[in-house]
């Protein structure tokens, strides 16, 4: 389940080691 945070977004959502796994995917491609 920690493959792809983006594939299993919805599998990933509501973890604690989700959240900021997402907030980094989110930097990295604003960034």
């Amino acid at each position: 389940m920690h493959e792809n945070p983006v594939t299993n977004s919805n599998s990933v959502v509501g973890s604690s080691d989700a959240r900021p796994l997402l907030m980094h995917t989110e930097t990295s491609w604003v960034g």
